[in-house]
């Protein structure tokens, strides 16, 4: 029985981080990391303007907000989105994750 709920905490714990392309390592106490959200860069041009949009964990129990691309866009007046990026910062019960938006 305990070596199931070893396994079943593991699986967990794992299946709760990111899944955008690239992954950087997180760790449970502290985190604060920024990755891109794109896998083509060719060609691709940052822009001039930069919206962000934000989401708030707190205990693992209570998340709030929007980091969609729609809403980064939306916040930073950008009509045409050229790049993404996204933040994680993590500290013992609060997290924010934000979704970092490059265009025109």
């Amino acid at each position: 029985m305990k070596k199931i709920f070893i396994l079943s905490m593991f699986l967990f714990l794992t299946a709760c981080g990111t899944t955008a392309p690239f992954s950087p390592p997180q760790a449970m106490m502290f985190s604060n990391i920024k990755a891109p959200l794109n896998t083509e860069f060719n060609e691709t041009r940052i822009g001039t303007k930069v919206g962000e949009a934000s989401t708030y964990s707190f205990l693992g129990l209570i998340s709030v907000g929007d980091a969609g691309i729609q809403k980064a866009a939306q916040n930073g007046h950008i009509t045409k989105v050229n790049h993404a990026d996204y933040e994680h910062f993590n500290f013992l019960v609060f997290q924010k994750t934000t979704v970092f938006v490059y265009g025109e």
